[in-house]
């Protein structure tokens, strides 16, 4: 009798971490899909939460990656990404110096960015 139940705790278990591993997987195929999107500094600010032009800051000093379309300016949203999830992706870009010696601890966005 115990180890009937036992076993079939232990098939909930799996089929239950079974959907989580479905949703992690779905999940990252998101992030690699939208891995190469652009932002205007008002969205960034938000995610941020930081004022609109901390960000306009940031970018004329050259600390915030950015381009022009027309008269707008879009940051791609790809600088804010973990260096261990780009590779995992299998995306490549160059990383910034700081970042490559930075401690093996994560770096949050707003940390990347702004600094600690």
């Amino acid at each position: 009798m115990y180890l009937e139940q036992r076993v079939e705790h232990l098939e909930k278990k799996i089929s239950t971490l079974m959907e989580e591993n479905r949703k992690l997987i779905s999940a990252m195929t998101d992030v690699g899909a939208n891995i190469n999107r652009y932002e205007s500094p008002e969205r960034v600010a938000e995610i941020l939460g930081v004022h609109t032009n901390t960000v306009y800051k940031k970018c004329r000093s050259g600390e915030m990656e950015f381009t022009k379309v027309g008269r707008d300016i879009k940051i791609p949203m790809v600088q804010f990404y973990s260096e261990s999830l780009l590779d995992n992706l299998g995306y490549l870009r160059p990383v910034p110096k700081e970042i490559k010696k930075s401690k093996a601890r994560s770096i949050s966005m707003k940390e990347k960015v702004f600094g600690s």
